[in-house]
């Protein structure tokens, strides 16, 4: 049940939301971490969160005007700019800390230590299924919550 609430709530608005001309990289890649994810490809769904999330905010940043550089501006950076421009009113960015930090660090933390860099030595450490899911689920929620912040802004 708890799974067919988040589907509902969070990742069909979100697919609503990346239906947009200008969402159209975005919506690939989130679409893409899915069947990674249906096809067990863990750390490959990872790596298409991250990417996700990330044009996302290049777009609100695009469609703003606001100062980035789409070839180098890494998700932490992205996210400073969306709150110094307002997309997370300042007053929330004080009380409610936990926000910033799942949006700058909660998917490509996971995508980093899970997925995103070459294993060397190590013994393959396929990424759980939990976490994934969990990554998908944020990853849409927090789609949903930026473009719905970008829609209240003047």
């Amino acid at each position: 049940m708890d799974s067919e609430f988040v589907h509902a709530e969070a990742v069909v608005p979100s697919l609503a939301v990346l239906r947009g001309a200008e969402f159209r990289n975005a919506q690939d890649e989130f679409l893409s971490a899915f069947d990674h994810y249906r096809h067990g490809k863990y750390e490959e769904a990872l790596v298409d969160c991250a990417k996700s999330f990330e044009s996302t905010m290049k777009v609100i940043c695009h469609k703003r005007g606001w100062p980035f550089d789409p070839n180098r501006s890494t998700a932490s950076e992205l996210v400073r700019t969306c709150l110094d421009n307002g997309l997370i009113p300042s007053y929330w960015e004080n009380h409610f800390t936990g926000v910033r930090n799942i949006l700058s660090s909660g998917i490509p933390t996971a995508r980093n230590r899970q997925g995103g860099h070459g294993a060397g030595t190590l013994p393959d450490n396929e990424p759980p299924e939990e976490l994934v899911s969990y990554v998908l689920h944020m990853t849409a929620s927090t789609i949903l919550f930026l473009s719905e912040a970008e829609k209240k802004l003047p």
